[in-house]
């Protein structure tokens, strides 16, 4: 699974970046892209290790305490409040790491010199570029998400009770099927051009930023020639 949506993401970006460059049509294109997926394939492999650790290391830290709390105070706390507690932490935290990376796997497939940890910092950057644009898409990813999750299990639900035929199943596997199919490409292609558009906007913030020299700088020294 891993293979094919790493594959779909890296031929899907560098598709739409050939759009955003505005060259004339080129025919070997799509073969040009073809021979460019292996060398994604790695630098999108890399960076899944470093998001792999890095949520590994951030459910250990958020969850340290509260285990801690249960050995100290086991007698004392309530078990189900403090597990409750710990998964609500551990969520929000997952939440602001998936924010944080949202555009990572753009950057490792678009910007060949930056990947594993160099593609998670630029992501951040480039996040806050267009931070309350990649809220409102964040959130809407999440909602649509959670949606055809119930959906998924409320098509399971009534075929099991009996309620419904069981050849039912098979109909809503392939209509959630589709309907994940194309919720998917389409948050893609928006995550792709959020990438190109916060890039865009980083850029242009980048270059303009005021450059001093030492002749600009008003805490320099005046030097006043002496007169004889």
């Amino acid at each position: 699974m891993w293979l094919l949506i790493s594959l779909a993401v890296a031929a899907i970006s560098k598709a739409v970046a050939y759009i955003y460059s505005n060259n004339e049509e080129d025919p070997s294109v799509t073969k040009s892209i073809f021979k460019s997926l292996p060398g994604a394939l790695f630098r999108l492999f890399i960076t899944t290790l470093w998001v792999i650790l890095i949520t590994v290391v951030l459910v250990f830290v958020v969850s340290l305490p509260f285990h801690l709390l249960m050995l100290i105070f086991k007698t004392k706390l309530n078990p189900r409040v403090i597990t409750i507690l710990n998964a609500v932490f551990v969520y929000i935290a997952l939440l602001i790491l998936g924010f944080v990376f949202l555009v990572a796997q753009e950057v490792a497939v678009l910007e060949p010199s930056n990947y594993g940890l160099a593609a998670l910092k630029r992501s951040f950057k480039l996040v806050q570029a267009k931070l309350p644009a990649a809220i409102i898409f964040f959130l809407v990813n999440i909602i649509v998400a959670g949606l055809l999750s119930k959906l998924t299990r409320m098509a399971t639900f009534f075929p099991a009770t009996g309620k419904l035929p069981f050849w039912t199943v098979y109909i809503f596997a392939v209509v959630l099927a589709l309907l994940y199919l194309v919720f998917w490409v389409y948050f893609l292609l928006v995550a792709i051009v959020l990438y190109f558009a916060s890039k865009l906007k980083y850029d242009a913030d980048e270059q303009h930023l005021p450059v001093r020299s030492g002749e600009d700088n008003p805490y320099t020294p005046l030097v006043v020639p002496s007169e004889n």
